[in-house]
């Protein structure tokens, strides 16, 4: 893949972006257009039928109509009718051995298909494999988040039938810890963006890279770790479910080793719904604040309270049937108390529990007490006229 820094600005006080003929990140799946299903694979397992266990060829794919789902299709003509029976008549929960690895997924029988019997395994995502080492790159697919700007964007550069083509696209770096996290639109991402709106549902928008920065190689539990703290993170930024996906990993010379699929918590049906401090003109900003997040988020002490204050504040800003303002307003101000709590009590010891209690300080002041701790300004801005106008 050539690369180049380009020279196609005239502002001289604007970034240089790469130059690129091929996008920086494969991802491992991809979807044409919003919930197109997504065809994993065909992979060999062990499944108990009414004559024994059977070994057969599954076929896994994700479907997301009309919710999100991961099912394992096993074909019609690899069974007999009394195989074909017994699956149908039976829904409690077994075993689906993959026959590769050793690995076995908890699964439930839910019903004939098109194209044979479909399982569900019992919880998403779902991996084949046990625990593996020596990963060296992961790839990660991405739904459901916005198209951005920051100066990382590169340039993509195509021929066609008229000529040269140059695009810009989004990239962002993130690092904490030791990781390299790059998050890269696709030729198609500003297409399927501008679609979801519309279409409701999931659609892949970007890929992740994620890797050590020293190049050292990373377990598959290292993995599964990172990938949980860059869900959340994404989610605090768009303030709804990031959709991270289904994972690719492969070692040092390029082979694949592990994988995962399925999506677990992710917003669909919310595109333009939610509000949140994510500029998407400023894509830089997710950099800035992604090594505080991942601290934060591995601090024995902070490691719940940031998970149950991250879930109440994306359920205040969902919205939807029943959920007016006045009720994620409540939501919000629980979430903000715990975080003071947390903080002013538990971590700096400012003041004391009692303080906290019932007989103690108001809601407002324990919020006041956070913000100033923090040195954010508690005075409204004078330019809401509106809200400086009430009173109290």
């Amino acid at each position: 893949m050539p690369i180049r820094k380009s020279n196609s600005s005239t502002d001289r006080h604007m970034p240089k972006l790469l130059e690129l003929t091929a996008p920086p990140i494969e991802p491992p799946y991809w979807q044409d257009h919003p919930n197109q299903p997504i065809e994993v694979g065909t992979h060999k397992a062990e499944y108990a039928m009414a004559d024994g266990t059977k070994s057969l060829e599954v076929k896994v794919r994700m479907t997301f109509l009309p919710d999100n789902s991961l099912e394992f299709v096993i074909p019609p003509d690899s069974l007999s009718p009394d195989d074909i029976f017994g699956a149908l008549a039976s829904r409690g929960i077994e075993d689906l051995k993959w026959t590769a690895t050793g690995a076995v997924t908890k699964v439930y029988r839910i019903r004939s298909g098109m194209d044979g019997i479909v399982l569900h395994p019992t919880s998403t995502p779902s991996s084949p494999y046990q625990v593996i080492q020596g990963l060296k790159v992961a790839k990660v697919c991405l739904f459901n988040f916005p198209d951005f700007f920051s100066s990382e964007d590169y340039i993509l550069t195509t021929q066609t039938p008229a000529g040269k083509s140059m695009s810009s696209l989004a990239m962002q770096t993130l690092t904490a810890s030791g990781w390299r996290i790059t998050i890269a639109a696709l030729p198609a991402t500003k297409a399927n963006c501008k679609a979801l709106p519309e279409t409701g549902g999931m659609v892949t928008t970007h890929a992740i890279k994620i890797e050590r920065e020293d190049g050292a190689t990373f377990s598959s539990d290292q993995l599964s770790h990172i990938k949980s703290v860059l869900h959340r993170f994404l989610s605090f930024a768009i303030g709804r479910w990031a959709g991270v996906g289904p994972t690719v990993a492969f070692d040092e010379a390029g082979t694949r080793k592990w994988e995962n699929w399925g999506l677990g918590l992710a917003s669909r049906d919310e595109w333009n719904v939610s509000h949140s401090w994510f500029d998407p003109h400023h894509g830089e900003a997710l950099s800035a604040v992604f090594p505080g997040f991942y601290n934060t988020s591995n601090h024995q002490l902070w490691k719940k309270p940031l998970w149950k204050a991250l879930y109440w504040y994306i359920r205040a800003n969902a919205g939807g049937s029943g959920m007016g303002p006045d009720t994620g307003l409540i939501i919000a101000q629980a979430s903000l108390e715990l975080l003071a709590w947390t903080y002013c009590v538990s971590d700096r010891a400012m003041v004391s529990a009692q303080a906290f209690g019932r007989r103690g300080l108001s809601a407002s002041d324990k919020l006041r007490l956070l913000a100033s701790a923090l040195a954010i300004p508690t005075t409204i801005p004078a330019s809401l006229r509106t809200l400086v106008a009430q009173p109290g």
